[in-house]
């Protein structure tokens, strides 16, 4: 990066910023650079060593940022970094790559990121527990992926409080779990069963999911489900029908897709299939 780039305190659009430990930039040069706006990439975030300089890069106060992405090159096992870089309440879309604490900062639970539509964790090796996702009222799309160490998602998942009665992920139209190879079991909300969980859901995709064996069940009446699609994922159990009934196209692909009996026979004896493929 530029020297001294954190003196032009008028400049709009950096999309990129390159933190270098030794010879380039601090991330404390993004301190005055507060009227930035557009999307803004961090890269190179395992060379901060500092909590309190990341704090100094000021990103809440970035008003018009709408897109942010966190990277780092390599995982380390510092989490305070990250809770010092809380983004501005009014963005839209974060991404977060190889990020390497074990759980996730308290932002994350603030149900005043009312504007967030689109979140993607990927490369997350340290964490147990997904963040309490549910609750973001506006989010459409969610990627998670190679987050090796979570073994179950579970109420966690839906809302910091596990309340019964709050309803979780409301806009959410596509969901995507990729290269999940520890991954087990998927339990329901708190309030499982009902059919306001994911009430606008119509894509989901597995991938690489080759641990899944579903001894919890699939969020439950997903009726709005409409492309779902299942990849290297070697063992599908009977517990998705209660999406499988609904459905009018299925792609399943890997070595093993097991949707036996009823799971599979059901729909496609009574027609209810417009297109199903097997690869």
């Amino acid at each position: 990066m530029p020297v001294k780039i954190g003196g032009l305190k008028r400049l709009r659009t950096l999309t990129t910023f390159v933190v270098d430990k030794s010879t380039g930039s601090s991330i404390g040069e993004l301190t005055e650079l507060t009227n930035l706006q557009g999307k803004l990439c961090i890269l190179n975030l395992q060379n901060v060593l500092d909590a309190m300089v990341a704090f100094r890069a000021n990103l809440k106060e970035k008003k018009d940022l709408k897109e942010l992405e966190l990277e780092w090159d390599y995982s380390t096992k510092e989490k305070d970094v990250l809770d010092m870089l809380q983004p501005p309440l009014k963005l839209v879309k974060l991404t977060l790559k190889f990020y390497g604490g074990i759980t996730f900062p308290k932002w994350f639970e603030d149900s005043a990121f009312s504007n967030i539509q689109f979140i993607c964790l990927s490369g997350c090796s340290y964490p147990l527990s997904l963040p309490p996702l549910g609750q973001l009222p506006v989010l459409q799309e969610l990627t998670i992926k190679s987050m090796k160490s979570v073994t179950t998602v579970a109420v966690e998942f839906y809302s910091c409080n596990g309340s019964s009665v709050f309803r979780p992920f409301q806009s959410l139209k596509k969901l995507k779990f990729d290269e999940m190879p520890e991954w087990e079991e998927w339990l329901p909300s708190p309030g499982g069963g009902n059919c306001l969980d994911f009430a606008r859901h119509e894509k989901l995709i597995l991938r690489k999911c080759s641990n899944l064996k579903l001894r919890g069940n699939l969020p439950n009446y997903l009726r709005s489900l409409k492309k779902p699609s299942v990849s290297s994922c070697e063992v599908l159990h009977e517990r998705v029908t209660p999406i499988i009934c609904s459905l009018k196209k299925l792609s399943c692909s890997g070595r093993t897709c097991l949707l036996s009996g009823p799971t599979l026979g059901g729909p496609a004896r009574h027609g209810l299939f417009d297109t199903f493929n097997f690869n």
